[in-house]
């Protein structure tokens, strides 16, 4: 038998709602604590007992967000395997970058697709001008200083 979402578990007993003794037994720490306490208080006071609960942890919002976001009356969700870590980065071979395909551009030699771009300068130097046309130039494809080769993509600004 495949273990049950221990989120899913705690959200049924907050909700007074049955719940298997061998899934609360299978729950490891801190699911299994916290399912104790509920356990242990009365009907209305159980949603209480949690809260008071899991405000003692420093991983509180955490807890708390899985558990709010179950329906206790669904039917219960099992653990899903953990996905395998990539390695986000990771330093390459000089022959692994060389077989890499050529990068792609928003803005041709200036402004990577799925890349990050850097624009820096003294203070009042139109930075913010420019991030703005060039943003612009990307969300309509239309030419920057010039330059045709513009690959049209969305934007977003944040200040």
């Amino acid at each position: 038998m495949s273990a049950v979402s221990a989120p899913w578990v705690l959200a049924r007993l907050i909700a007074g709602t049955p719940v298997d003794t061998q899934a609360i037994d299978g729950l490891g720490e801190p699911w299994r604590e916290l399912a104790d306490v509920v356990v242990n208080a009365n009907g209305s006071g159980r949603l209480p007992a949690f809260l008071a609960a899991v405000d003692r942890r420093p991983d509180a919002g955490e807890l708390k967000a899985a558990v709010f976001a179950v329906d206790p009356s669904s039917e219960p969700p099992t653990e899903a395997e953990e996905p395998a870590k990539t390695e986000r980065f990771r330093p390459r071979s000089a022959a692994e970058i060389r077989s890499m395909p050529p990068p792609r551009w928003h803005v041709e030699r200036y402004i990577p697709a799925g890349g990050l771009a850097a624009l820096y300068g003294p203070a009042g130097g139109g930075k913010t001008f420019e991030a703005l046309e060039t943003a612009c130039c990307i969300a309509t494809g239309r030419p920057w200083h010039g330059l045709e080769a513009v690959q049209s993509g969305a934007v977003v600004y944040v200040a």
